[in-house]
């Protein structure tokens, strides 16, 4: 309506044409309270009036609206807010049933009642609950998938730290024996056949007094022995890196007999020192007349000068799946999860350290 720019009520509401349509029925009956009887026929307002009537944001009528308050804008009436403000002009005519009039009248408070049934329905449809529950799923999925990935993460991680740290004590070992070695001509290099290696290496090499007991002590060399060996447990099968140590009364018992080589033959009581071991090399190694390292072959009148450890471990994730002699061969579907030794560095599931050892000193026995 015209009701200035000072006004404060809108007269944007669909509810607000049926209601005024009905007032101006009910005034050409003579009933309406809001409007003045309006005979059928005639032109409404009179000059100098406005048919003006005012509704609260909840749509109820709060009364007549004159030509003042229409104009200067009405804010309140009854004690209560205004929030729309109507203005009616026009002829009053008298509807036929099926008339455009009635049909117009029909359809507008049809469209009104249905919205107000869906306003008062505040609840969720079928395709709504469809929809948040593909969208949730969707989301849960994504988490989940994040989740997994971290949790693969962390234990990537946790297996390589855990099999770093077995390497460093299996190293810390091995160099600890080879460094106080003693050569003697039926000392153990024996090399693994192809594929993935798995050498062993036995020889003499002075022990502290407290790595020995004290019935089985009578001097400091021993026998040192490196293996690689399988052991069942809880069902399926680890391949271990062993260490046998016989004690220097058994050792000088054999030096004395004239052949150490019973000393390195594997028995019950050699411990496992590391654990998921996919490969050991040990290979004896000299320098030649430039000062470069070359392999050293049993039977050179010169000892080796240091042996070249190779040390591959599976990480826990594939450790786990390698349960037969085969897997840890390589054979078979689940073997395969290794490859091949060439590609060993770039398996994300093995660990592979090395490390070259002085081997002993120049004493010869």
């Amino acid at each position: 309506g015209d009701s200035g720019t000072a006004a404060a009520a809108e007269t944007r509401a669909s509810w607000i044409v049926p209601a005024c349509l009905n007032e101006l029925k009910a005034a050409a009956d003579g009933k309406s309270v809001l409007i003045p009887p309006t005979p059928l026929g005639e032109m409404f307002p009179a000059d100098g009036q406005v048919y003006g009537i005012a509704f609260t944001a909840g749509g109820q009528a709060l009364g007549p609206v004159d030509q003042a308050n229409y104009a200067s804008g009405l804010k309140r009436m009854n004690d209560q807010d205004v929030r729309y403000i109507t203005k009616l002009e026009g002829e009053v005519l008298a509807a036929k049933p099926g008339s455009a009039w009635e049909k117009v009248q029909t359809r507008i408070l049809h469209k009104d009642s249905m919205s107000r049934r869906r306003h008062q329905s505040s609840g969720f449809t079928l395709i709504e609950l469809l929809v948040s529950m593909a969208i949730g799923t969707a989301v849960l999925l994504m988490a989940v998938s994040v989740l997994g990935r971290t949790g693969d993460g962390y234990d990537r991680i946790g297996g390589g730290v855990s099999a770093e740290r077995e390497a460093r004590a299996v190293l810390s070992q091995v160099s600890s024996d080879l460094t106080t070695a003693r050569f003697n001509k039926d000392q153990v290099f024996e090399k693994g056949a192809s594929g993935w290696i798995k050498d062993r290496i036995g020889f003499l090499a002075l022990q502290p007094a407290d790595a020995q007991s004290t019935e089985g002590r009578i001097g400091d060399l021993c026998a040192v022995h490196y293996y690689v060996k399988d052991l069942e447990t809880e069902g399926r099968i680890v391949r271990c890196l062993m260490r046998g140590f016989r004690e220097s009364a058994e050792t000088f018992d054999a030096v004395k007999g004239g052949s150490i080589a019973p000393l390195f033959v594997p028995r019950d009581r050699d411990e496992p020192i590391a654990f998921g071991v996919v490969s050991f090399e040990a290979r004896p190694r000299t320098r030649d007349e430039t000062g470069n390292w070359q392999d050293w072959n049993v039977g050179q009148s010169t000892y080796p000068q240091a042996i070249e450890l190779k040390l591959i471990l599976a990480r826990r994730d594939l450790s786990g799946k390698l349960s037969t002699a085969a897997d840890w061969d390589g054979l078979g579907t689940t073997g395969k999860l290794l490859g091949t030794p060439e590609e060993a560095s770039r398996n994300r599931s093995l660990e592979t350290f090395g490390s070259l050892i002085r081997f002993g000193n120049d004493e010869v026995r």
